[in-house]
């Protein structure tokens, strides 16, 4: 098996962030907790958010058709190093110092983290299986 990345899996990479993209630019833009957030004694676990996760993962998978669940995993972790960024400039910016550290974002955050990585797994997988599947073949008359 060929282990470089193709145009296949960057076309996937590309969808499947799109997709996330475009599910928090509508959060955004409408003001209202589409994510369905929920609170939980480990932190608040965003489900609507979760299920985009899996489904743009799942759409990437089936583009990039195989070697895509790392890559789904990277853009994961990517994402929540990006969200876990802007938390920590914001409290970086608070007057008085910081108001909270990493092990409070962690402490509200890490279940919701490792939850979108096991989605971002779950998703591609499905992906690639679907997408190994062989064509049903045409009737024949």
């Amino acid at each position: 098996m060929d282990k470089r990345l193709d145009k296949r899996h960057l076309l996937g990479c590309i969808a499947a962030l799109a997709l996330m993209l475009g599910f928090d630019l509508a959060i955004s833009l409408s003001g209202r907790a589409l994510d369905l957030p929920t609170e939980t004694g480990w932190g608040t676990i965003p489900l609507a958010g979760l299920l985009v996760t899996l489904l743009a993962m799942l759409i990437g998978g089936v583009i990039a058709r195989r070697g895509f669940r790392p890559l789904a995993v990277l853009l994961a972790i990517a994402v929540w190093l990006s969200v876990a960024s802007v938390i920590g400039i914001g409290a970086l910016s608070s007057d008085g110092g910081p108001a909270f550290g990493a092990g409070d974002v962690l402490r509200q955050h890490g279940l919701a983290m490792a939850l979108s990585l096991l989605a971002a797994w779950v998703g591609a997988t499905l992906g690639e299986r679907l997408a190994a599947q062989d064509p049903v073949p045409a009737a024949q008359g």
